[in-house]
Parts: structure tokens; C-alpha cells; sequence
């Protein structure tokens, strides 16, 4: 009959909890030999012959440590370590269906083990097997609901299985609770963002608005709140109060090419169409106006306009940066050359 680790004399206990500690610590080399101290006086001790493999297998000596933890498996099949053990070695080596199974083994055996459920729900995410990871995560927040990275990972799992509503629900029931370890100011400010992009995720631009609003207070990344409701308010169709929102981004930084964008689309426009170029110029225009310093404003009219136009706004721009000593210039217009016309239009002019 096959012996535990429970049924080890207390030495034999002792030293095979030095070992996992040993494996903890990567000191395979003293894990080997604990393991092997314990094996003298009990050979056949099916758990302490697979925490031997997993040394060897991290010793490169792996096809000894497989054999070593399939012989342990043989001789205690129901052992969840045992199991846990060579699930561990599966997925070190990129095994990861078979250190899926491994887990689900080891887990018919110690089912609340958090350890095994918490390896074994990251895999599920790997995997792509969100359904799986959601159960798992379910199973660890019932056994310890105040434990923040417990339900915020079954939040992320309702999230990526496409259950937005769930996962808005999972962080409005706990948020607010007594969590151990209790969250801070920042965990709370990029947890209320979270949470609002859910509600955008779920389409209720509306609710994610007034959401947003509630938030305010909380919200420690100023930029990142004006980012969402600049993006909310284009979503929710309210084009003018969008604009106003993206012209307050781009006096912070006029920089963005996403703050640029999301003003163009404000204005109904498309930078990429070419329908739109003419009218996307003078809107640029407009806002080099507003913003002299911007060097992207001044740069996007050559990636929008062709002919004596190109020509005019790159003379433009050169000049501005030769007599400001810009360095990077040719690195500047290097992407410009892909257009054949546009790289003869340069070469002229330098």
C-alpha cells in the first residue's frame, strides 16, 4: 500500500517540506539531495520520487525526472502532490495541455487546494479556455471573498469569457467591502477605470458617462479620466461636447496623434480618406493656430497633402527646423520617402 506524506515518520515530514521549500527557493541541487536522504529510508515513496524528477527535470536531466514522477504516479495515482508536482514540470516546459490535466488531477484529489486552483486558472486564460478559468476563479473567491486579487481575477475572467455585466457585477459587490489587504488610492482610482470601461465594453456609452462622473473624485489619473470622456462622449454621438473635451486634451499635450484624431472624427472627419484630405488640412490649420509649438501639427500637413501644397508645408517645416536646430528632421521625414512623389519633391528641395 502506498504511503503519504502524513504516514512519513516526523523527520521524513520535516525534510520533505524543506525540499518544496528548497524548490521554492530554484536550490534544485539541496532539493535533490533532501530527496534523495528521504528516498534511502523509503525507496518506494511514490510522492518523494516525484518531487525527486521535478529536481532533475530542472537539473536538465529531464528524461530521468519524468521517469522518476510517472513511477511516483504509479505508485500513489491519487496523490494530488504527486500530480501537482508533475503538472508544474509540464508546464515549465511548455506542456501546457498536459500540465492542464496534471492540475485537474491533483485537483479530484484536494479540491480547495488555492495554490493548484490559482497555477491551474492561469493556464485556463493561456488557453483560451475562459469558461474553465471562470469556475476556477468562482471557487477561490467563495473561499476567501475579501481577497482582492481573488475577485478582481474572476472579474478579469467574466471579462475576457465576454460577460461584461458579470464582471461589472463581481467589483460592484466587492469594491466596497471590508478586502484584506485594503485598497489604495491608486488600486481604487484604476479599479473605478476598469470598472467604467466594462460599462463601455457592455455598449451603455450613457451609463458609462454618468458613471465617469461618479468616479471623479476617486480618480488619481486626471489624463486618463479626461481620455475616456473625451472617447465616451464621440461614442455617445455627442459630437460638440467630444470636441470641446479633445481641445482641452490637446492643450495639455499637442502632441497626440490620438487627441489629433479624436478631433478630426469630432468634425466628421477621416485622416485616412482621401475624400476628407482637403478639409482635414484646413482643420490642422487651425489648430496649428491655436498650438505654434506643436511639432506634429506641424509635420501632419506633409503626410496629408501632394503637389505645390507638399511642397510649400515642407519648405515650411524645414526651415522652421534648421533655424530652431532640430536634429531629428531627416529622421522626421525618413517615413515620407515611401511616396515617390513626395521623396522627388524632397530631394528637390534640399
Amino acid at each position: 500500500m502506498s504511503m503519504t506524506v502524513t504516514e512519513l515518520p516526523h523527520k521524513e515530514q520535516a525534510l520533505f517540506r524543506s525540499a518544496l521549500k528548497l524548490y521554492e527557493a530554484s536550490q534544485y541541487k539541496k532539493g535533490l539531495k533532501v530527496s534523495e536522504q528521504i528516498l534511502k529510508k523509503f525507496p518506494d515513496h511514490g510522492e518523494t520520487l516525484s518531487v525527486k524528477g521535478m529536481f532533475l527535470a530542472h537539473l536538465e536531466r529531464k528524461e530521468e525526472g519524468y521517469e522518476l514522477m510517472e513511477r511516483g504516479l504509479k505508485i500513489n495515482p491519487q496523490s494530488s502532490i504527486s500530480w501537482h508536482v508533475y503538472g508544474l514540470v509540464c508546464r515549465s516546459d511548455k506542456k501546457y495541455v498536459q500540465a492542464i490535466k496534471c492540475y485537474e488531477e491533483a485537483l479530484k484529489a484536494d479540491s480547495e487546494n488555492m495554490h493548484i486552483l490559482r497555477e491551474v486558472a492561469s493556464l485556463y486564460v493561456q488557453m483560451r479556455q475562459y469558461s474553465k478559468a471562470v469556475e476556477c476563479r468562482e471557487k477561490l473567491t467563495a473561499m476567501n471573498p475579501f481577497f482582492p486579487s481573488f475577485w478582481l481575477g474572476l472579474a478579469t475572467a467574466h471579462h475576457m469569457n465576454g460577460r461584461y455585466d458579470l464582471a461589472i457585477k463581481v467589483i460592484s459587490a466587492h469594491e466596497l467591502g471590508n478586502n484584506q489587504p485594503p485598497l489604495d488610492k491608486y488600486m481604487i482610482s484604476e479599479l473605478s477605470l476598469y470598472k467604467n470601461w466594462l460599462i463601455e465594453l457592455n455598449g451603455d456609452y450613457q451609463q458609462a458617462l454618468e458613471h465617469l462622473k461618479e468616479i471623479r473624485p476617486q480618480i488619481v489619473d486626471i489624463t486618463g479620466w479626461k481620455e475616456k470622456k473625451a472617447r465616451l462622449l464621440l461614442k455617445a454621438d455627442r459630437k460638440e461636447a467630444a470636441a470641446t473635451a479633445f481641445q482641452d486634451l490637446l492643450e495639455r499635450n499637442s502632441e497626440n496623434d490620438d487627441y489629433i484624431t479624436g478631433y478630426m472624427e469630432c468634425n466628421g472627419l477621416d485622416m485616412k480618406c482621401d475624400e476628407d484630405q482637403d478639409a482635414v488640412l484646413e482643420v490642422i490649420g487651425t489648430l496649428q493656430q491655436q498650438f505654434p509649438s506643436s511639432n506634429r501639427l506641424r509635420f501632419l500637413p506633409l503626410m496629408y497633402s501632394t503637389g505645390d501644397n507638399f511642397a510649400v508645408a515642407a519648405e515650411s517645416l524645414a526651415k522652421y527646423a534648421l533655424r530652431k536646430g532640430i536634429p531629428s528632421l531627416f529622421s522626421s521625414v525618413r517615413v515620407l520617402y515611401a511616396d515617390k512623389a513626395k521623396g522627388a519633391a524632397l530631394g528637390t528641395l534640399i
